[in-house]
Formats: C-alpha cells, sequence, structure tokens
C-alpha cells in the first residue's frame, strides 16, 4: 500500500518538459548578404526576433537576402580567374547561415519562412555553443529531393526535427541556388523544442553482413603491388576526406597519402563544419607544393582559431591563390602572415569576412604581384586600402562592394584611376553609394578600352543617362555590366550603349522606371551577344511583353520580377 502511495507521489511530482518556441537572438556567420553591412535593407540581422509581416510573399527590405543566384556569376570572365577545385558530389551548398537561440533545447520542429523565390534548403544542422566552447555539428535534416527551379509564393517549410543526444541553441542551414530564378530571401526562422527529455530506451544496435552472403573472405589480390609511382597517380582522383581514409588503412598508403604532390590545389570549404584546428596541423604538412587554398566558411564554430590559420599559412609557402570568403578568423595575426609567407600571393578573397574586425589592409602592401582582390563586404577603412592599392600594380580584379567604413569612395577610384591603362580588366562598386559621376566618368575614360566587367549596381549618385554614353564610347570590350537600381536609365541610353558596347553578354537593368519593350528590342538588334538580361521591376516592361522578347530572342535568358503595382494591376484583371 505505501509503495502504490510513493509511485502516485513520484507520478504528481515528476517533472514535465516545457515547451518552448523562440525565434534566433543573433546571427553568428554568412557565407554572403545582399544588404550593406550593419544596415536595416536585406540584412540577415533582419532575421533575428518577430518577423515584420507573415504570409507575404515579395521583395520584403526587411528581412535577409543572400547575394547570388542561378549559374550566371560563373560565368563572370573575373569567376574564370579561380582555380578550379574538386568538390565533393554530395557538397551542394553554395550558400549558409548560421544563428543562435538564447535557450538551449532538444528540438522538435523548426519552421523556416522564406518570403521570395523560396525551396533551396539543403540542409540543417544543430549544435550547443558555449562562449568560447566548440561547436559540434550533428545533422538534423537533409533535403534529398533534386533541387527544383524556384516558386512563386510565400513558403514555410515545416522540417521534423529527430531528438538528439543534447540540447541545441545554435542552428546552421545550407543553401543551393544554382537552381534559384532570383536572390533568395528569408523572412523568419521558429525553432521548437524542449527544455529536458524523458528518457527512452536505447535503440537496439543493428548488424550487417560485410557481404551479401555474409562470407567475409576477401579475394587474395593485393594492390601493393603496383609501383608508388602509380598508386601516387591514382591517388590523385581522391578528395582531401578520401585522402585522410585511406591513410588508416596500411603504413604504405599512409606514406603515399602525404606525398605533397597530391596537394596542389586543396579546397577545404566542404569540410568547414567539421575541421579544427587539430586536423589543420596534420593536414598542412602535406602543403609544401600548395598552389590554390580555399578555407572559406571556416571559423565560425570556434574549432578554427587564427593562429591555427596562420600556421597552414605558413605551411605553404608556394600559395598563388588563397579564398578566405566567410571565413570568421581573418585576424590582423593571419594577414601578417600572408604578408610574410605568401608574397607570391596572385589571388585573394577576403569577402564576406567577420564585420566586428577592421581588416589592417597595409599588411598586405607586399604581395606585389597581387592580381585578383576581392574585400566585398569586408570591414576596412579608406586610408588602408588606398595605402594598399598604390602598392599593387599588376591588380587585374578589384572587388569592393558593399563598403562600411569608406567613407571617402571617390580617393579609392582615384587611386585606381592613376594606374597605369591596360592592368585591370574588372571592378565591383556595388553600392557606392557617395560615388560622385566626374570620378567615375575620369576612371572609365582611363581604363575603359581594357574593361571586361564593371558592377555599378545600387551605385544611385551616378546617374545612368550620364554614364552610359562614356561606357558606349570608351569601353568596347565590356562584357558584364550591372546597372542594378539606377532608376532613371531610358531608351536612349540603352540606344547608345549598343553602339559602343558589342560584345556585352549580360546586362541588369533592375528597378528602371523608363526602360521600354521597343528600347529593348533595339538594344538586342545590335547586341546579338547578349545572353542574360534583368529587367526585373522595370516599371513599363509587363510580363507579357517579356514573354513576346523571350519568342522573339531565344538565345536570352529574361529575369523579371514585377512590381508590386503591375502584380495588383493583373491580378484586378484577372477578378474582373
Amino acid at each position: 500500500m505505501c509503495l502504490q502511495k510513493l509511485r502516485r507521489l513520484m507520478d504528481v511530482y515528476e517533472p514535465k518538459p516545457t515547451k518552448i518556441e523562440q525565434y534566433p537572438s543573433t546571427i553568428r556567420a554568412f557565407s554572403s548578404e545582399y544588404g550593406l553591412p550593419h544596415s536595416c535593407m536585406m540584412s540577415h540581422n533582419n532575421i533575428c526576433g518577430h518577423p515584420t509581416s507573415y504570409n507575404e510573399y515579395g521583395d520584403n527590405y526587411y528581412s535577409g537576402g543572400f547575394r547570388r543566384f542561378g549559374e550566371w556569376a560563373d560565368g563572370y570572365p573575373s569567376r574564370l580567374t579561380l582555380p578550379k577545385y574538386y568538390t565533393p558530389p554530395e557538397f551542394t551548398a553554395t550558400d549558409f547561415i548560421e544563428c543562435s537561440f538564447r535557450k538551449a533545447v532538444f528540438p522538435v520542429s523548426l519552421v523556416i519562412c522564406e518570403n521570395f523565390f523560396p525551396g533551396h534548403i539543403t540542409s540543417v544542422f544543430g549544435g550547443s555553443s558555449v562562449a568560447g566552447d566548440e561547436v559540434r555539428w550533428i545533422e538534423l535534416w537533409r533535403n534529398d529531393e533534386e533541387q527544383s527551379e524556384s516558386i512563386y509564393c510565400y513558403e514555410q517549410t515545416q522540417i521534423p526535427l529527430p531528438q538528439p543526444a543534447e540540447a541545441i541553441n545554435v542552428l546552421l542551414i545550407e543553401f543551393n541556388f544554382k537552381a534559384s530564378e532570383y536572390f533568395s530571401q528569408i523572412e523568419s526562422i521558429f525553432l521548437t523544442g524542449y527544455d529536458f527529455l524523458t528518457p527512452t530506451p536505447p535503440l537496439p544496435a543493428l548488424t550487417y553482413p560485410l557481404t551479401p552472403n555474409g562470407n567475409t573472405d576477401l579475394l587474395p589480390i593485393s594492390i601493393t603491388v603496383l609501383p608508388n609511382e602509380i598508386l601516387v597517380k591514382i591517388l590523385r582522383f581522391l578528395d582531401i576526406d578520401d585522402l585522410r581514409r585511406i591513410s588508416r588503412t596500411s603504413k604504405l598508403f599512409r606514406k603515399l597519402s602525404g606525398d605533397a604532390s597530391l596537394y596542389t590545389s586543396v579546397n577545404l570549404r566542404p569540410y568547414y563544419r567539421i575541421l579544427s584546428d587539430t586536423a589543420l596541423e596534420v593536414l598542412s604538412r602535406s602543403f609544401l607544393h600548395l598552389h590554390h587554398l580555399d578555407v572559406s566558411w571556416l571559423g565560425a564554430n570556434n574549432q578554427i582559431t587564427g593562429a591555427g590559420l596562420s600556421r597552414v599559412i605558413r605551411a605553404a609557402p608556394n600559395l598563388r591563390s588563397l579564398s578566405l570568403s566567410g571565413c570568421r578568423v581573418v585576424t590582423q595575426t593571419v594577414l601578417e602572415t600572408i604578408s610574410v609567407c605568401s608574397r607570391d600571393l596572385r589571388i585573394l578573397d577576403l569577402s564576406n569576412t567577420d564585420n566586428s574586425v577592421q581588416l589592417s589592409l597595409p599588411w598586405l602592401t607586399s604581395l606585389r604581384d597581387l592580381q585578383y582582390l576581392d574585400i566585398s563586404h569586408a570591414l576596412f577603412t579608406t586610408s588602408s586600402l588606398m595605402t594598399l592599392l598604390s602598392s599593387l600594380d599588376n591588380l587585374e580584379w578589384f572587388k569592393a562592394g558593399s563598403p562600411f567604413l569608406l567613407a571617402n569612395q571617390d580617393s579609392i577610384l582615384n587611386c585606381l584611376t592613376e594606374k597605369s591603362p591596360g592592368c585591370l580588366r574588372g571592378v565591383e562598386l556595388w553600392h557606392w553609394n557617395n560615388l560622385t559621376f566626374d570620378c567615375a566618368a575620369a576612371f572609365i575614360h582611363h581604363h575603359g578600352e581594357y574593361l571586361v566587367e564593371l558592377d555599378l549596381g545600387w551605385c544611385t549618385s551616378v546617374k545612368s543617362r550620364d554614364i552610359l554614353p562614356i561606357l558606349a564610347a570608351h569601353c568596347p570590350n565590356l562584357v558584364i555590366l550591372l546597372l542594378t537600381a539606377h532608376r532613371e536609365t531610358r531608351d536612349q541610353g540603352l540606344g547608345e550603349l549598343s553602339k559602343g558596347c558589342r560584345k556585352l553578354e549580360q546586362l541588369d537593368l533592375l528597378g528602371s522606371q523608363h526602360i521600354t519593350p521597343s528600347g529593348l528590342e533595339v538594344f538586342l538588334d545590335k547586341c546579338k551577344r547578349v545572353r542574360f538580361l534583368d529587367v526585373s521591376y522595370c516599371a513599363r516592361v509587363t510580363e507579357q511583353s517579356v514573354s513576346v522578347l523571350s519568342e522573339k530572342y531565344p538565345r536570352v535568358s529574361f529575369k523579371h520580377v514585377e512590381t508590386y503595382l503591375q502584380r495588383a494591376t493583373r491580378y484586378s484583371a484577372c477578378t474582373h
């Protein structure tokens, strides 16, 4: 009797798990961002907290936007200068975002609200983070379905999550935007879980036979009879992960897998979730002949430190290209190490690095042979960038979109203008809002003949009606031209452009209020090489006119997103 009462009391006072629903509190890391750093326009910080709107499809400034879509950027001339790395076929992510929550929970479900061109989430990982501790990721969900084209509706992706062995307070979400038709946006992320779980009995362990018939006998064949030179050539077809695995099979393969000739081009981005300082140190022992290294996205999980990254760079004295895009541990020590140990560097990508760390660019003045520099969406000052640019006499590609502390933008472009003509081939000035027309015109006068790629997107102080005739007169070899958000672009300016820029292949006219379908026809009749034309949010270009243009010019891929007024007018006509 007493035992029954005791059991009833235990049932009454047994703690019950509490259901917790929460939005992200902090964005820890990301691969790309449409808006400016620390701004409210399409910044990933908009994902934190409650969403500003619900169940509304469309372009929303107060959502989180990514910077790339489709595969058109892969065809940019500047993109071709980067080396081709081997990427494991199972790694399909082109972008990621990492966010943290106030309370650690045992997750039950996750709802990701995508308000613009949704449907490109590939996988979700969870982890537990305490200040300074490493995050060990657990795969919570993976989309095994084949990537489809974008859908034109508000989508709430509800993902049921398994119960991990420990509570999580950090989520890592990966995307593949190669199939996306336009810049995707996320409105909110909503995580549901419990503060603790009642214990459940462990699942029985599964055992599998080593062979279909259960026979574990191996055939008496040994690959070690081949010469070491042949084995090394075979090993060149393996990626980093496979080389590490085969090194554990025998002493011979442990020796051969460390051959420096196997590590001339190394892509570590697919392993950014699991790499640590220890793993990097082991890998770097074979980096003597390394020429191309991609360590993008590393560092947000606290497993990689600036000191560990510096050791890797010191172990590779023959580096020609180094990609640190989205790397969260690019410190002054790392830049100093690059300046001392990588003086033969030709390609350097520092885009989307940690916006809380100011890059000390003067450290890089020793890189006299640098040809490609990408510091988009990074934190640096005008004076430090001018000091660096004055020492780079061989610079061909310069990308500095979305600057934050760049107060005097004219002085930077003037510094580029003073360089000898014939060197610069491509410049990205995305969101240089304070750039003046006179400065841009002087730059084009000086370097226009050799430019093949120019990004003037969101340079609202440089009026397209003034700059287009200058481009037509001085840029005969231009292949890529981005005039995003130049509202005043007119048919007359397009006509001028078509007279001198006959080699154009991609043109972005997003947001023009005056371009008409007839003006586009005149332009496309003269520019026969155009393959991509973005006329999204062009007030006078309707969905119907784009369909007509697509039939007349099948070689051209048109990108068109209707304005709110166009959409409302079309819906009103359909209802009546």
